[in-house]
């Protein structure tokens, strides 16, 4: 889980972390520290690993054929509302920073670059953008059942 990966980096001195409250809610801030700052950059120059995408619905999708198309078109229903949602956060967070430059209006050019890619990843999923699962390969699928 993701919120496990700032613990072990602060087990490693990388960051310095300070508990925080808004209202009761507490969170936790990190805070890069110099061997942080050396680590980063030396990962950044390893080559990436990338781009890895797990999605338990698209596994159900590219199985469809041992199943019906009711499975078949419930998987797509899940990748599409999942995809819809998560472009929806982006949305949000891009005009909270476009309004107001926070959390981090230093890296603006940087979200910006980032943000656009996830969405890109995630319209396609959405309708009317590429519309997979309204094509030829259901249709196929549909006249052998």
């Amino acid at each position: 889980m993701v919120y496990e990966e700032p613990k072990k980096l602060a087990t490693a001195g990388l960051p310095t972390s300070q508990a925080c409250f808004t209202g009761k809610r507490r969170s936790t801030v990190y805070q890069i520290t110099a061997a942080g700052r050396t680590a980063l950059r030396d990962w950044l120059d390893t080559p990436a690993a990338g781009m890895r995408m797990e999605c338990e619905a698209m596994v159900k999708v590219a199985f469809a054929d041992a199943g019906d198309v009711n499975q078949l078109r419930s998987a797509v229903r899940e990748i599409r509302a999942d995809a819809e949602a998560r472009l929806a956060e982006i949305l949000d967070r891009s005009t909270q920073y476009a309004t107001t430059g926070r959390p981090f209006p230093d890296r603006l050019p940087i979200v910006a670059i980032t943000g656009k890619l996830l969405m890109g990843q995630y319209q396609a999923a959405v309708p009317g953008r590429h519309g997979a699962h309204r094509g030829v390969a259901i249709r196929s699928f549909l006249r052998r059942r």
